[in-house]
C-alpha cells in the first residue's frame, strides 16, 4: 500500500493524511497499520543490518526491502544494528519511517515497515542478541552502510587486491584480543559467524550464508571478504582456543560477498520540507508521533554481483524490486564512479567557483556553462573509459544523471557535495584525469580545468567572482598541507612567463605528491598536468576568464 500525493497543489491530502484525519493521528496510525498493514511484518527477521542510523540505509535498502515486501508472499524484516542506543518506543512507532520519493514533478510519500526492530551494539545485551541473530537459521542476508572509515582497512588507497585490517587502530587491536565484546563491525559479524558455524550442521546449507557491503566503494566485496579473513587470521593466531579450527576455511567456502554498486541521491531534508510533509500527512501537530521522514529522489539502483547463493537467499524477490544481478560489475562501477560520483563532484567544485556555493545543485545545472563542461567531461573524457557497455547505454545513463542532477525537489546544497575537496578532489578528478592519461590519449583538458577552479578557490579564498569560500575540509587541510599548496598555486598563477609557471607548477606536482598520487609521482603525466594549468590558471582568475575558459572546452 502506497501513500501518494496527488501532483496537483488541489490534491495535497493524500490518503495516509485521510486516514490519520479519520480520528487522533496517534491512535488511528498505530491502529491503521497494525490492522490491515501493506504486508504482515514477520516476527522473524531474515535481514542483519549494520548501519541502522544512516540516512542512505532508509532511502535505499530499507526501501528496496519494502518494495519487495509489497510483491511477495513472504515478507522479509530487517534487524537493524545501530552503534548508539535506540530511541524509547512509543505507541505508533515500531520502527515505521515516512519516505517520501521526491522528482521535479512528482512526491510519492510511504509508511516503510521492512525495518522491525533496531539493537544497539555497545552494551553485552544487544552484542548478545546480535551474535544470535547472525546465527540463527533463518537470517540468510548481512549487510551493512557503515562509509569507508567502518571497514579500518590499513591502506584505504590501495588498489591491487592485498586489502589488510588496519590491525594499529585501538577498536581492531580491541577485537582480535576480545573476541567476544566486539566493537567494529567486521569484528562482530565474525562473531556472530563463529556461533553460526558452531550451529552449521543444524543450519540449512550447512550455515551458508551472503554478506554485503551496500557502501560507495569500489570492489567493496573484495575488500569486505579480504578484512574479513585478514581478522579471522589475526583472531586465531593470537586466541587459537577460541577460533575453532575449521572456522576460517568454513568462512571461505560458506560466506558470501558480493561486491555491490548502489545508486541514490538522498540528502538532509532541511526543517521546513520536514514540516511541509508533516502537516500535509496529517501528523504535524501530535508530539506522540515518533516517525522519521527520509527524502530521496526518485530513482534508486542496487546491482549485485552475481554468484552461487544459497537456497534461502531471496535472489528471485529481489528481482522483483528492481534488484540487478550481473557476473561482471566493473562497468556498473566505472559509470556510476566516474559518470554520477565524479560527475557531482566536478559540478559543486565548478558552482564553487561561479560563487554559487548558497545554492542547490539544481539552481547551479541551471548555468548553461557549468551544463555545457558537465556534458563535454562526460562525453569527452570520461565516457571513453569505461568498458563492456555499448555507447548508446552510456550516453543515456550520462544524460540521465545530468536530469538527476537538474532535480529541484531535492534540495541538494552545493556546499554538501563541495565539502571536503581535500578527499574529493583526489578521488575523483586526480583519479579520472589519471586514468585518462593511460587509456584515452590523454585527453583531460575538461578535468584539468576543475582542478584548476579548486585550486584557484584554494590559493584566494574566493570565487572568480569574489564571493568568499570556505573550503570546510580541516582534516585534509592538515595532513596534506593545503594551505602551503594554496599559497605555492597563487605564486604561479600571477607569474607573468609561462615557462617559470610550467616550471614551478611541475614542481608543486612532484612536492605534493602525496596529494596528487600519480599526477605528481609520474614524470611524463606531471609534465602535462603542469603545462595544461600553467596555461589555465591565469585564465581562471575572472569570472569572464573562467566561463570564457569552460566555454572553449
Amino acid at each position: 500500500m502506497a501513500f501518494t500525493r496527488a501532483e496537483s497543489a488541489a490534491s495535497t491530502a493524500s490518503t495516509l493524511s485521510a486516514e490519520w484525519n479519520k480520528s487522533p493521528p496517534a491512535s488511528t496510525l498505530s491502529a491503521e497499520w497494525h490492522k490491515s498493514p501493506p504486508y504482515e511484518r514477520p516476527e522473524i527477521p531474515c535481514i542483519v543490518h549494520f548501519g541502522a542510523n544512516s540516512r542512505f540505509f532508509a532511502a535505499h535498502w530499507a526501501k528496496i526491502v519494502h518494495d519487495v515486501n509489497l510483491e511477495t508472499h513472504t515478507p522479509m524484516g530487517i534487524i537493524g544494528v545501530s552503534r548508539s542506543s535506540p530511541p524509547e518506543k512509543t505507541q505508533i512507532d515500531d520502527n515505521i519511517f515516512v519516505l517520501t520519493d521526491r522528482d521535479a514533478d512528482h512526491e510519492n510519500t510511504e509508511l516503510v515497515g521492512s525495518v522491525t526492530k533496531i539493537v544497539s551494539n555497545q552494551q553485552k545485551p544487544g552484542l548478545e542478541k546480535i551474535k544470535d541473530y547472525l546465527a540463527a537459521d533463518s537470517t540468510h542476508t548481512v549487510t551493512m552502510t557503515i562509509t569507508q572509515n567502518g571497514y579500518y582497512q590499513k591502506d584505504k588507497a590501495c588498489e591491487t587486491n592485498q586489502y589488510k585490517i588496519d590491525i594499529a587502530h585501538p577498536d581492531v587491536h580491541h577485537d582480535l584480543t576480545s573476541l567476544d565484546q566486539p566493537k567494529t563491525t567486521i569484528g562482530t559479524i565474525l562473531y556472530g559467524l563463529r556461533e553460526r558455524y558452531a550451529q552449521r550442521k543444524q543450519l540449512a546449507d550447512n550455515g551458508k550464508v551472503t554478506v554485503m557491503s551496500l557502501d560507495n566503494l569500489p570492489n567493496n566485496g573484495k575488500i569486505l571478504r579480504a578484512l574479513m579473513a585478514d581478522m579471522a587470521a589475526e583472531q586465531k593466531q593470537i586466541n587459537p582456543e577460541l577460533v575453532f579450527d575449521g572456522f576460517i576455511k568454513w568462512l571461505e567456502s560458506h560466506v558470501l560477498v558480493p561486491t555491490t554498486v548502489v545508486d541514490r541521491i538522498a540528502p538532509e531534508p532541511d526543517d521546513a520540507l520536514n514540516d511541509r510533509i508533516r502537516m500535509e500527512q496529517g501528523y504535524h501537530s501530535d508530539a506522540n508521533v515518533k516517525v522519521t521522514e527520509r527524502v530521496p529522489e526518485g530513482f534508486a539502483q542496487l546491482v549485485v554481483e552475481d554468484l552461487d547463493f544459497p537456497s534461502l537467499f531471496p535472489k528471485a524477490d529481489l528481482k522483483k524490486g528492481g534488484v540487478l544481478f550481473e557476473a561482471k560489475m566493473d562497468s556498473y562501477w566505472q559509470r556510476k564512479f566516474l559518470l554520477l560520483n565524479a560527475g557531482h563532484t566536478i559540478v559543486a567544485t565548478l558552482a564553487q567557483a561561479f560563487g554559487l556555493g548558497g545554492k542547490t545543485i539544481a539552481d547551479a545545472m541551471q548555468d548553461p556553462v557549468l551544463a555545457h563542461t558537465l556534458t563535454q567531461i562526460h562525453s569527452q573524457e570520461l565516457m571513453p573509459l569505461i568498458k563492456n557497455q555499448s555507447p548508446e547505454e552510456l550516453a543515456k545513463f550520462a544524460s540521465d544523471t545530468r536530469t538527476r542532477f537538474l532535480n529541484p525537489a531535492l534540495g541538494d546544497q552545493v556546499a554538501r557535495v563541495g565539502a571536503e575537496g581535500g578527499r574529493k578532489i583526489p578521488k575523483y578528478v586526480l583519479y579520472s584525469i589519471r586514468q585518462a592519461h593511460s587509456k584515452n590519449d590523454g585527453n583531460f583538458k575538461g578535468l584539468t580545468a576543475v582542478l584548476a577552479a579548486w585550486l584557484l578557490m584554494l590559493a584566494e579564498s574566493k570565487a572568480a567572482n569574489g564571493t568568499p569560500v570556505m573550503l570546510k575540509d580541516e582534516k585534509n587541510f592538515e595532513k596534506y598541507s593545503l594551505a602551503t599548496l594554496g599559497q605555492q598555486v597563487r605564486v604561479a598563477a600571477n607569474d607573468p612567463k609561462i615557462e617559470s609557471r610550467t616550471e614551478a607548477i611541475n614542481g608543486m606536482l612532484k612536492d605534493k605528491a602525496g596529494f596528487f598520487g600519480a599526477v605528481g609521482e609520474d614524470e611524463l603525466l606531471r609534465s602535462k598536468v603542469a603545462s595544461e594549468l600553467a596555461d589555465l590558471l591565469p585564465r581562471m582568475l575572472t569570472e569572464d576568464g573562467l566561463k570564457d575558459t569552460l566555454h572553449s572546452l
